[in-house]
């Protein structure tokens, strides 16, 4: 089930396997989260949507993956602009552009908040923005990089 629903779908320790449990404890044995975590989630006190536990030691490198749909676009507002134009050289509108810095300040709030309100990154942070390589894409990964410095440190594209 996709959240905290019955039969206990909506609980970790229900899929976690021994030897998924054994490689995660092998491999975080240094941090004392583990032990806990896992005992929780054997338990089944540990819903889908916890918090990442916070790390004793910033050693273990995180991956975080924040998906962003580009702003609305030209064809949004006009449909007929999808005869006279490919669909991957159709821009943002005005709207789309705002609604891509709002994205961008939003995305800078939420990692200062993760790292107790800081202004900077953290030392060593690296956090890329991949996008499309269609014009929306690009111009929305463009103004959300710009609206979430210092969070933001390059950026790729692909189709």
């Amino acid at each position: 089930s996709g959240g905290g629903g019955g039969g206990g779908g909506g609980s970790i320790g229900a899929l976690a396997s021994a030897s998924a449990e054994r490689r995660a404890l092998a491999t975080h044995e240094s941090l004392k989260w583990s032990v806990t975590f896992w005992t929780r989630a054997r338990a089944r006190d540990v819903p889908f949507d916890h918090d990442v536990p916070v790390y004793a030691d910033d050693i273990t490198p995180k991956l975080h993956i924040l998906l962003v749909r580009h702003g609305e676009s030209e064809a949004n507002i006009d449909r007929s602009l999808y005869k006279r134009m490919a669909d991957h050289a159709i821009p943002l509108s005005e709207r789309g552009k705002k609604q891509a810095a709002n994205a961008g300040r939003h995305i800078a709030r939420h990692f200062a908040a993760r790292h107790g309100g800081a202004k900077a990154a953290p030392k060593n942070w690296h956090c890329r923005v991949w996008s499309s390589t269609y014009k929306r894409a690009r111009q929305t990964a463009d103004i959300v990089f710009r609206h979430a410095q210092p969070w933001l440190t390059d950026q790729r594209e692909d189709i």
